[in-house]
């Protein structure tokens, strides 16, 4: 593996089985993305875009192929070392936002910090600040989410899901509760942190949103093609 690879699929297959009911979800999925790319991935509801993004982002492991984050198989390894890639090199960026509501927006910020020890509290503080003012909501650190609004909410999540430093974003459909405007916003902003360097895989149904990645697939009965093919 290429040591620009931050990650590679390999003929990935999952299989959902339901006593005599076989569902192939994916059917041999390959995909390269290189360090600081961003990647858009788009299709039909039911084409397995969230199957393979659970599988990318560790929450599941592939039926067959391989998944390998960094040079690291995570198809093979155990549960504990899994969580571990999962805490500290995969930032989730969610439709549904998935803040604590019983948390403050820092404190949402700062909880996959509580899971991986990667950086001292010092830098943590830092970091934290520095991440709250580029998303502009430094003012926002001690509401609660029932108090934001969506777009709040969404600069928020992607402040979550930068904290760690991770080698990879997952965004799932980041725009798809927002209005058009927020939306807009979101979608400039997700620009601006790519320009920045970061490694992203963008599953959306916004076309326009889409076009600002650097390549395109598109995912259809399980089988991942680049646009136009």
């Amino acid at each position: 593996m290429s040591n620009s690879h931050i990650l590679e699929l390999e003929n990935v297959m999952k299989i959902y089985k339901t006593g005599d009911i076989v569902f192939e979800a994916l059917r041999g999925v390959s995909l390269v993305v290189e360090s600081g790319q961003w990647v858009a991935i788009q299709g039909p509801s039911g084409s397995g875009k969230s199957t393979l993004l659970n599988l990318i982002g560790c929450l599941d492991r592939p039926t067959s192929g391989r998944i390998l984050i960094e040079g690291v198989d995570v198809s093979k390894i155990n549960d504990n070392k899994l969580a571990e890639i999962r805490g500290g090199k995969i930032g989730f960026i969610f439709q549904m936002y998935n803040l604590i509501p019983s948390l403050t927006v820092v404190e949402n910020i700062l909880l996959p910090t509580s899971f991986i020890k990667k950086l001292r509290k010092t830098d943590v503080k830092q970091r934290t600040e520095e991440i709250m003012k580029r998303l502009g909501i430094s003012h926002l650190k001690d509401r609660f989410p029932s108090k934001l609004s969506g777009g709040e909410t969404q600069r928020v999540t992607i402040a979550r899901a930068l904290i760690n430093e991770p080698s990879l974003i997952l965004a799932d459909e980041p725009t798809g509760n927002l209005d058009t405007s927020t939306g807009s916003e979101i979608a400039k902003l997700f620009k601006d942190i790519h320009e920045q360097g970061e490694t992203i895989i963008l599953v959306t149904h916004d076309n326009e949103f889409a076009r600002k990645a650097e390549k395109i697939y598109v995912l259809r009965d399980g089988e991942l093609k680049t646009q136009g093919r």
